[in-house]
């Protein structure tokens, strides 16, 4: 909520744009200040600076006075859950890119990972049938990306129908929601 809050609060502008202000010193003290110039007065530059910053200063006051809009705490609320959701959207669309650049990493791999699975199923083991099903998921997402999810279906169909007998690796799978 403070984010939201803050959005509408003015700053005072940074040095770069001091030389806006310079026409609004009065030609008295525009000549002054080149008087001490013209000396080689030390600081001048950080006093004009600060005399400058007084302009912008009571410029962004002028402009926040005439500016006012003050917002509810309900509108408050409400800006910040908008805020909220944009931000996890954007969060979501980062994630789903990084996945995406996970999987494209994974593609080129996906020939030995189908025969790692095989190799880790034969090993009935509980932990080495987690690993299948980790790489199985994996597969099933590179497969959904790439638009070959039909491939990895008959696939799977032939895993599942070749290690029927094994229920642990069966129920794993329905676990994972490989197969119904």
């Amino acid at each position: 909520m403070i984010a939201v809050a803050s959005q509408n609060s003015s700053e005072i502008q940074d040095k770069s744009h001091f030389e806006t202000y310079i026409e609004q010193l009065s030609s008295v003290e525009q000549h002054d200040y080149l008087i001490h110039l013209s000396r080689g007065e030390k600081n001048l530059s950080a006093l004009l600076n600060k005399r400058l910053q007084e302009f912008a200063y009571q410029e962004s006051q002028h402009q926040e006075h005439e500016n006012i809009n003050r917002r509810t705490i309900s509108a408050l609320i409400e800006s910040s859950k908008i805020w909220q959701d944009n931000k996890e959207k954007e969060e979501q669309q980062e994630a789903k890119l990084a996945r995406q650049r996970e999987l494209e990493k994974f593609a080129p791999k996906k020939n030995i990972v189908w025969n790692e699975i095989e190799s880790l199923i034969e090993e009935k083991k509980a932990t080495s049938y987690a690993d299948a099903i980790d790489h199985l998921k994996n597969l099933r997402d590179l497969a959904e990306y790439q638009g070959e999810l039909e491939k990895f279906t008959d696939r799977l169909a032939n895993i599942k129908q070749t290690y029927s007998n094994r229920p642990a690796l069966i129920r794993r799978m329905r676990e994972a929601k490989l197969i119904l």
